[in-house]
C-alpha cells in the first residue's frame, strides 16, 4: 500500500515515534501501527490531519510522491550468495564428472548444462549483478560492458563494471515498454499461470531511455514484480524526478497510474493490449 509507507516514510524523516504521532492525533498508537503495517486505513479527517502534521500535501500523502535516497540503485542484486553458491556447485559438478569421465569436452558441457539449469529455474538473473541502472543527481549512470552475462558477472564482482553517466539534459525521453503480448506472441499465453517468480517466465518489462542525439538504452524493470522492493516503492518519485528535469516520460501502459492507484500493474498492462 502507499499510504502506509508514506506515514511511516515521513515520521521517521520528522524523528517521530509513534507515541509522539499518535498523541497529536489524540488516537492509539496501536491505530498509528496498523496503518503502517497496512492493516486498516486512516479516516478523511485523520488524513488531513496528518498532511498537516508530517508537513506533506495532502496528495502526496494518498499518490505517493515521496522522495527517494540519491544514489538510487535500481534492480541491483547487492547478495553475492546465489552467485557463489552457484560457482561451487558447479566446480563441484564439474570435478566429479572429470573424476568419472576425465574429457574435457564432457566437462564443458556439464558446465553448460548447470549453467542453463540455473538460467531457467532462477529466482534471479545474473545479469541483475551488473545490468542495472544508477539514479544520480546530475543524471543516469547506465552499464555499458560485455553482454556476455557470466563474464559481466564476474567483473562486476571484481569492481570492473563498466558505465556509462548520461546527463539529464542530454535525455530526450523515457519509456515504459511492458511485453503484453504474453510470454508466447503465438498463443497468447493467459495471464493467471504466468511464473513471474522465475526469470524465464515473465514478461519483458524495460524503461527505453533515448538520448537527444537518437541513442537507446534499454534499462530493465524487473524488480517492479515485487510490490515489496525498494523499486517498486520509489517508481513514482523517480518518474516524478525524472520530469522536472523536462524528461519526457511515456507511459503506453499505464504501469504508473496503476502503481498510485494501488492496482496490479500487470493487470493493468494487459488491458491495454
Amino acid at each position: 500500500m502507499i499510504i502506509n509507507q508514506q506515514i511511516k516514510f515521513y515520521r521517521t524523516e520528522q524523528k517521530m515515534s509513534q507515541d509522539m504521532l499518535a498523541e497529536k492525533l489524540n488516537i492509539s498508537r496501536q491505530s498509528i501501527s496498523k496503518w503502517e503495517r497496512g492493516e486498516s486505513l486512516p479516516s478523511i479527517d485523520n488524513l488531513i490531519r496528518l498532511s498537516e502534521i508530517l508537513g506533506i500535501p495532502l496528495d502526496d500523502l494518498v499518490k505517493g510522491k515521496e522522495s527517494f535516497p540519491i544514489p538510487f540503485s535500481f534492480g541491483q542484486n547487492t547478495s553475492k550468495i546465489y552467485f557463489t553458491v552457484f560457482v561451487l556447485l558447479t566446480v563441484l559438478i564439474c570435478f566429479l564428472t572429470y573424476a568419472i569421465k576425465p574429457d574435457f569436452i564432457v566437462v564443458l558441457l556439464a558446465f553448460g548444462y548447470c549453467y542453463g539449469m540455473v538460467s531457467l529455474i532462477g529466482f534471479r538473473n545474473f545479469k541483475d549483478y551488473y545490468d542495472y541502472f544508477v539514479v544520480w543527481h546530475q543524471g543516469i549512470e547506465v552499464y555499458s560492458g560485455t553482454k556476455f552475462k557470466l563474464t559481466a558477472t564476474l567483473l562486476s564482482f571484481m569492481g570492473k563494471r563498466k558505465t556509462k553517466q548520461i546527463p539529464y539534459d542530454s535525455i530526450e525521453s523515457l519509456k515504459i515498454y511492458f511485453n503484453n503480448e504474453g510470454y508466447d506472441p503465438g498463443t497468447h499465453e493467459g495471464l493467471n499461470y504466468r511464473r513471474r517468480q522465475t526469470v524465464v517466465g515473465r514478461e519483458v518489462f524495460n524503461l527505453i531511455l533515448t538520448t537527444k542525439d537518437q541513442e537507446n538504452y534499454t534499462l530493465n524493470l524487473d524488480r517492479l514484480f515485487y510490490p515489496q522492493s525498494d523499486e517498486y516503492k520509489y517508481f513514482s518519485a523517480i518518474m516524478s524526478f525524472f520530469e522536472k528535469h523536462e524528461i519526457k516520460i511515456e507511459d503506453a501502459y499505464g504501469i504508473l497510474t496503476a502503481i498510485s492507484d494501488e492496482y496490479d500493474l500487470i493487470e493493468a498492462a494487459y488491458r491495454k493490449r
